[in-house]
C-alpha cells in the first residue's frame, strides 16, 4: 500500500466517525515526504465538485458543481475549507457543467466553464463559457465569450477539458468512449455551431487492473475514464486526471496529440469518492484534485519528477 492510500484510508476512518460532513476546522493531513496533503471542505456549496482551477489569487481555488446546480462558480480558500464567494454567472446556463479551465487573454486570468456534459450522447451541441477572473468581492460576473459546438463525428460526453493559451486552442477528452477521443477547437466565438475536429485516440491512460474491479465490482472497469483535463499555465505539461490516477504529459514538438500518445507520468492520488475535478496549482509546481461527494475532499501533490524527454 502506498503512502497516499494510507493517509485516505486514515482520512476516511476519521470522516465515517462524524456525525455531519461539516469539521469545525478542515482536516489537514500530516505533510508526507512527498508533500501531499488531503483535506475536507467545510461547506456543502460544493456538492458535487466537477470542475476546478486555480485563481491569481493565493489559497483560491475557483470550483464548480455538476448539472442540476445553478449556473455559478465558488471561491474556495484552500486553507480554511471555506467557500469564501459565490459568483453567479450571467449570460450563461447550467446544464451539464463537467470541467473548468484557466488561459491568459491580454495579460489577464479568465476561466473557461464547460457545459458539455452528454453521458447519453444525445445533445445535438454543447456549450463553453469565458470570462475574465471575477474579483473576490463580486458577487456576480458576466460571461463575455459564448460558443456553442457539435463534434464533427456526432455527439459525445466529455469530462476532460483544458485550453492552450500560446494558440488559444480548446482541447476536450471524451470519457465513454474506448480508448477516448481527443478533439480541438478554436477558442473564437462565433454565430455558428462551431465544430470540434478529431485528432486521436489516446491508448496511453492504464487500463483498470484486475485488483481494481475485485475491490469494486461495479465500479472498478470504470477507473480509466477521463474526468478532468489541465494545460499548465506555462503551457509546457497537460495533466489528464481519471477516477483512479492523475496522469502527466510533457509538451510534444507537434501538438498535445502527439504528447498524448507517450507515456505519462503517473500522479498517484488516494481513491476518493467519485473523483470527477483536477488541474494545476497557480505556480504550477503542484496539483489539486477533488471528489464529487460530500464530504467534498480536495488532494494537493507536488508534480513528480518528469522522466527527460526523448525527441
Amino acid at each position: 500500500m502506498t503512502i497516499e492510500s494510507l493517509l485516505y484510508s486514515f482520512c476516511a476512518l476519521f470522516f465515517s466517525g462524524c456525525e455531519s460532513p461539516h469539521l469545525a476546522e478542515p482536516l489537514s493531513a500530516t505533510q508526507t515526504s512527498q508533500g501531499q496533503q488531503l483535506i475536507q471542505l467545510n461547506t456543502d456549496l460544493v456538492d458535487e465538485a466537477s470542475g476546478l482551477s486555480a485563481s491569481s489569487y493565493d489559497n483560491i481555488l475557483w470550483m464548480h458543481n455538476d448539472s442540476g446546480s445553478e449556473a455559478e462558480i465558488h471561491a474556495v480558500n484552500t486553507a480554511t475549507g471555506d467557500v469564501v464567494q459565490t459568483v453567479s454567472l450571467t449570460n450563461a446556463e447550467s446544464n451539464d457543467w463537467e470541467d473548468m479551465a484557466r488561459f491568459q487573454r491580454n495579460g489577464k486570468l479568465w476561466l473557461l466553464v464547460a457545459d458539455v456534459g452528454d453521458n447519453r450522447a444525445v445533445r445535438s451541441n454543447v456549450t463553453l463559457y469565458a470570462l475574465p477572473e471575477p474579483k473576490l468581492e463580486q458577487a456576480t460576473a458576466s460571461v463575455k465569450t459564448t460558443i456553442n459546438f457539435r463534434y464533427e463525428d456526432g455527439a459525445r460526453d466529455s469530462e476532460a477539458v483544458a485550453v492552450d493559451s500560446e494558440d488559444n486552442t480548446v482541447w476536450l477528452l471524451t470519457k465513454r468512449d474506448t480508448p477516448p477521443r481527443l478533439y480541438k477547437l478554436a477558442l473564437q466565438e462565433t454565430t455558428d455551431i462551431a465544430t470540434a475536429e478529431f485528432v486521436t485516440e489516446v491508448t496511453t491512460i492504464p487500463e483498470p487492473t484486475a485488483e481494481d474491479i475485485e475491490e469494486d465490482p461495479y465500479y472498478g472497469e470504470l477507473r480509466s475514464q477521463p474526468t478532468a483535463m489541465s494545460i499548465s499555465a506555462d503551457g509546457t505539461q497537460l495533466m489528464v486526471t481519471t477516477y483512479k490516477d492523475s496522469y502527466l504529459y510533457q509538451q510534444h514538438q507537434n501538438g498535445w496529440g502527439a504528447a498524448l500518445q507517450q507515456k505519462p507520468t503517473l500522479i498517484d492520488i488516494p481513491q476518493m469518492a467519485q473523483t470527477e475535478a483536477g488541474g494545476f496549482s497557480k505556480n504550477g509546481k503542484a496539483v489539486w484534485v477533488a471528489s464529487e461527494q460530500l464530504p467534498t475532499q480536495l488532494f494537493h501533490s507536488p508534480l513528480p519528477e518528469l522522466p527527460a524527454k526523448t525527441y
